[in-house]
């Protein structure tokens, strides 16, 4: 957990981030390695959304480009953060030791599905900042780049096929800390202060 403070904010911003993909894309099982780790990705904002809206605030989810990292942010008063913290951290714990249900891996999936869906019909016809998009992300993960139509094939096919028990044994490798940040800034110093000494 990082602690910062910046002026020009109203509220105190908490941010979820994941550290970027480094592994490289060369199979069709490589792909679903990949989109497993971004399925859990989305499962645990689907958590940390719960827990916002449970005091009444609004998470925000940021989209991914193809295998661009998730990362995930809300702004919250300074008396509902500290119980937003304490939610999210316990939600952190019971993923760790239960899991999640197979509806909420249902959801998770549409979710990104959808995506997948949504960005496939530019494909046809690409724009250059598409491809842009595209190509760097590939680039990021190796330097291999799949065929665009054949990238998204796969991808909704590996997606289609990812279970519950698929997930497990990557639950650990996800939760490492040094693999998820969570960053908090307050609108003042003495704030970021006073949170870092409790």
């Amino acid at each position: 957990i990082y602690l910062d403070s910046d002026p020009s904010l109203v509220k105190i911003s908490m941010q979820v981030s994941f550290a970027p993909m480094t592994k490289s894309i060369r199979t069709y099982g490589d792909i679903k390695e990949i989109w497993k780790f971004l399925v859990l990705q989305e499962l645990y904002q689907q958590r940390l959304e719960a827990c916002a809206r449970s005091l009444d605030q609004s998470w925000i989810h940021a989209y991914p480009r193809f295998f661009y990292p998730m990362n995930g942010y809300l702004f919250v008063s300074e008396e509902k953060f500290e119980n937003l913290l304490s939610l999210s951290l316990w939600q952190t714990h019971a993923i760790r030791t239960g899991g999640f249900s197979e509806e909420e891996l249902f959801v998770a999936k549409r979710k990104l599905l959808k995506q997948l869906q949504y960005l496939a019909s530019y494909a046809t016809f690409p724009d250059p900042s598409f491809l842009a998009s595209y190509y760097a992300d590939m680039v990021l993960l190796g330097g291999y780049c799949f065929n665009i139509p054949v990238f998204f094939e796969t991808s909704m096919q590996a997606l289609e096929e990812i279970k519950s028990e698929d997930l497990s044994s990557h639950l650990s490798t996800f939760f490492a800390e040094e693999r998820r940040t969570v960053r908090i800034v307050y609108p003042e110093l003495r704030l970021a202060d006073r949170m870092t000494a409790e």
